[in-house]
């Protein structure tokens, strides 16, 4: 009864931010309902706890909360810091509430990933439909594009985000950001174990399918997610804003906190209307960007790695990097070497631009250049960075690094005649680099098949322009060469599709779809000529 009431808090708290903002209707209605909300929220607390008998570790929250409200309320509009505490936190374990009622044997991780993206792209849409989110409205097909890219961190833009939406509408789309970059599941795992101390074993299934299978306790994991979120995004935020405020920029904290959210989930959406190209002679913002989009794409189970590797070793303990972390840190490094020097040689820009190009083409999609001004193989070298992608586990998209270096290891292990696939003294399971390969091809099969539809229906843009496109949603970048823009219907939602298969990632969505068989039976046996 009582985490019902609290539901409705939640309900209460969207309404009335709802009308506040969106909605202009009558200020005192607004105020009522606002002391309505913290009258309940008092009473339903107290009933909670007199039912209980005891205060428990998730009450704390709440009293916390009732304090800041009273404590700042002539200074600030502590009512909204109350309708967002409710309306978050009862989302959130509304959601793992959820994923707790769905048995595994009904329905597998990747349908409960692939609904849940699909459900907060579809909230995104109705939000930028209000009126208070744009500047004069926003058609349909442009709000769900504009929020499918903001959830699956893509950065691609039918509208300038600047100027056509008001500071509501950048809100939402900043709330996507986060939501999309870190994962809504995710969060809505931290809020069960905040607020009911443990997850079911249905959320652990579904949370380590996510994760990727990971080994380590998944409570430490989810907490040291979000700890170092709030560190890399809370510097990236400090950096911009001391960096923007010298130079006497207005909303300088605002644009620094949306730079940073959007450079950490590599997402590419900014606040400036030639993207990044005024800081294109700044080194320290582009160090900064470069800082916070490496670290967002490296994933977290390898930060997190890293930070136990480096604890482990100043308490004079032994310690070692997971396999797949040495792979990852390897392999991203080799590409930023070797790309880094290919950049520069075909594009003949400053060895700043060509290094912040290439590390934004793998996951993130700012620019500091005018793309469309580069030469071919510029711009083919962009196309191979954005189908590698960043690493799994990260915010970023493609086929994934570590995806990328085995199956070079595989290829070079045949060349070598060698049975096995070995790196750093360890065999991959051949069961994983069947995986790699399967993920390869359904990409580049999704790849193609919509490079063909989508040059068959935009047949007034040119290929190169289309090819560039479908290849920055696919791998959730967000580069463009200007084709988006002259989109039509169709063509939109090609790259719509793209951007969430990207984002869930192919594979995730053939395992949503099928239908589970087991094998009873085996034919014998026949060779087949190949190559």
């Amino acid at each position: 009864m009582v985490k019902k009431l609290f539901y409705m808090l939640g309900i209460l708290s969207f309404f009335i931010i709802l009308f506040k903002y969106e909605i202009h209707i009558y200020e005192n209605l607004i105020l009522f309902l606002e002391r309505f909300l913290i009258f309940l929220f008092i009473t339903i607390l107290i009933i909670k706890i007199v039912k209980r008998k005891k205060i428990i570790y998730s009450d704390l929250w709440d009293f916390i909360f009732l304090f800041l409200f009273f404590v700042f309320y002539y200074n600030f509009n502590t009512y909204l810091l109350i309708e967002f505490y409710l309306l978050f936190t009862q989302f959130f374990l509304f959601i793992n509430n959820l994923l707790s009622r769905f048995p595994s044997s009904k329905l597998n991780p990747a349908t409960i990933i692939s609904v849940i993206f699909l459900t907060i792209i579809g909230i995104g849409t109705l939000l930028l439909l209000l009126p208070g989110a744009t500047h004069g409205g926003i058609s349909f097909i442009d709000a769900l594009f504009t929020a499918t890219s903001a959830t699956c961190v893509t950065g691609l833009i039918v509208k300038d985000t600047s100027s056509f939406f008001t500071t509501s509408g950048q809100i939402i789309i900043l709330i996507l950001i986060q939501l999309g970059g870190l994962g809504i599941i995710t969060f809505s795992t931290f809020f069960a174990i905040l607020f009911r101390g443990d997850i079911s074993i249905t959320e652990r299934v579904v949370i380590k399918d996510y994760l990727g299978n990971i080994t380590w306790k998944i409570e430490d994991i989810l907490k040291n997610i979000l700890v170092f979120t709030l560190i890399f995004e809370g510097l990236g935020t400090f950096f911009f804003w001391i960096s923007w405020y010298r130079s006497g920029m207005k909303s300088a904290f605002y644009k620094a906190f949306f730079h940073s959210v959007s450079a950490f989930c590599n997402a590419g959406f900014s606040l400036f209307r030639d993207n990044l190209i005024t800081f294109q002679r700044d080194i320290w913002i582009n160090i900064v960007f470069i800082f916070l989009i490496i670290s967002g794409g490296l994933g977290f189970l390898v930060i997190y790695d890293i930070v136990h590797f480096l604890s482990m070793r100043l308490k004079g303990k032994r310690a070692r990097l997971s396999l797949h972390s040495k792979i990852v840190l390897l392999t991203t490094f080799l590409l930023i070497i070797f790309s880094f020097l290919l950049f520069a040689l075909f594009s003949n820009q400053t060895s700043m631009v060509s290094l912040f190009h290439i590390i934004s083409a793998r996951t993130a999609g700012f620019n500091t250049i005018n793309l469309s001004l580069l030469n071919t193989p510029s711009i083919f070298l962009l196309i191979l960075l954005m189908i590698i992608g960043a690493s799994p586990g990260s915010t970023g998209g493609g086929i994934k690094t570590s995806t990328f270096a085995l199956i070079v290891l595989y290829l070079k292990g045949i060349l070598m005649g060698k049975s096995k696939t070995e790196v750093f003294h360890r065999t991959i399971p051949h069961s994983i680099i069947e995986k790699a390969f399967v993920i390869v091809v359904f990409y580049i099969f999704t790849l193609v098949t919509s490079i063909l539809l989508i040059t068959w229906i935009e047949r007034d843009i040119n290929f190169l322009g289309l090819f560039f496109e479908v290849t920055s949603a696919i791998g959730t970048v967000g580069y463009s060469l200007g084709a988006t823009l002259d989109l039509h219907f169709w063509g939109k939602l090609i790259i719509i599709i793209n951007m969430i298969v990207g984002r869930v990632g192919p594979l995730t969505l053939v395992f949503a779809l099928r239908k589970e068989e087991k094998d009873f039976y085996s034919y014998p046996e026949e060779k087949v000529f190949v190559g």
